[in-house]
């Protein structure tokens, strides 16, 4: 195992062989000599390997336990989302793993302004059956990431959960009395259309604003007669499409 100047390894040196024109393999002698690698190859060898010959070291970069490889993900991977809080940015999304048979994930990974990826191994946010449409935002500081989900019992609700600055999840609930059909985030507000008559513990009918933070409702109420299905936000107006009138 060959060290950089700072003690770390960066080379390992293995087994080499001799390798004969009919692939023959023989071992063959790694001695380290005045600061280089020399192979001592046999008169035995040589003499009675069919030529050509050729010498095959192992030279492999060295990888320390604790210094992850990244390679691509494998897997099923959709609808991303990004949010940022002054320091770095938050990058969500959802993936599922056939050959696993598993349940829709949503995860995500902090980056950096370089670009450098600050959780390799990604957090996981949540494991609900069948999420969709995350999105993300910041109080410049922490990270709420929301997505709606599909229940068996329940139907489509609306799910969420902080993320803190340093990759950490924490709770955030609301808790609709039923059905989350869209969902739209802005600043350190969440919107939520959907079919529920009361959210965060208090009365409100099918379109509600949230704190990002907290999960407790705002005093924004624009009293549609029925179900929102669907949301967003363009600079300072909601636009909800829907069965109201």
């Amino acid at each position: 195992h060959l060290a950089d100047a700072s003690g770390t390894p960066r080379v390992r040196v293995g087994k080499a062989f001799a390798v004969d024109s009919a692939g023959g393999r023989s071992a063959v002698a790694m001695v380290a000599r005045d600061g280089r690698f020399c192979v001592q190859v046999s008169r035995e060898i040589l003499a009675q390997a069919p030529y050509p010959l050729a010498i095959d070291p192992t030279l492999r970069p060295e990888f320390g336990m604790d210094e992850p490889v990244i390679v691509p993900e494998s897997g099923f991977h959709s609808s991303p989302t990004v949010a940022w809080n002054g320091t770095h940015w938050l990058v969500v999304w959802t993936e599922w793993f056939a050959v696993f048979d598993s349940p829709e994930d949503v995860v995500a990974a902090r980056v950096s302004t370089e670009g450098r990826v600050l959780d390799p191994f990604g957090i996981f946010i949540s494991t609900e059956e069948v999420p969709t449409a995350p999105a993300a935002a910041s109080n410049g500081r922490d990270f709420l990431v929301v997505w709606a989900a599909w229940n068996s019992d329940t139907g489509v609700g609306i799910h969420g959960a902080r993320v803190t600055a340093d990759g950490r999840v924490a709770d955030w609930n609301p808790g609709p009395d039923s059905e989350v059909w869209a969902i739209a985030v802005h600043g350190r507000t969440v919107y939520v259309g959907g079919t529920f008559t009361a959210i965060a513990g208090r009365p409100q009918r099918y379109l509600a604003a949230l704190d990002a933070v907290t999960g407790a409702l705002t005093a924004w109420n624009p009293r549609p007669d029925l179900h929102v299905t669907a949301l967003t936000v363009r600079g300072r107006t909601v636009y909800a499409g829907g069965d109201f009138r």
